[in-house]
C-alpha cells in the first residue's frame, strides 16, 4: 500500500486486515441505505498526507 494508516515495518498493526475488512463492510451497507449523491459541480478534492490520508472537505449534494 501507498499510505501508513495501519504503519509499516515492524510498527505494521496487527489488526490491519480485520480493520480494513470492517471498514469495506461499513461502507458499503452505509452506501446501499442513503439516497443517491454527487460531489458539487466543479469540486475537486484535496487530498492531505501524512499518518492518515484525508480529504480536506467534500461537497456533496442529494440526487433526486
Amino acid at each position: 500500500h501507498r499510505h501508513a494508516t495501519f504503519g509499516q515495518g515492524p510498527h505494521h498493526c496487527v489488526g490491519a486486515h480485520l480493520a480494513r475488512a470492517e471498514m469495506r463492510i461499513t461502507l458499503q451497507e452505509w452506501l446501499a441505505r442513503i439516497p443517491d449523491f454527487a460531489l458539487e459541480p466543479g469540486f475537486v478534492p484535496e487530498c492531505i498526507g501524512g499518518q492518515v490520508g484525508c480529504v480536506r472537505e467534500l461537497p456533496l449534494r442529494w440526487v433526486p
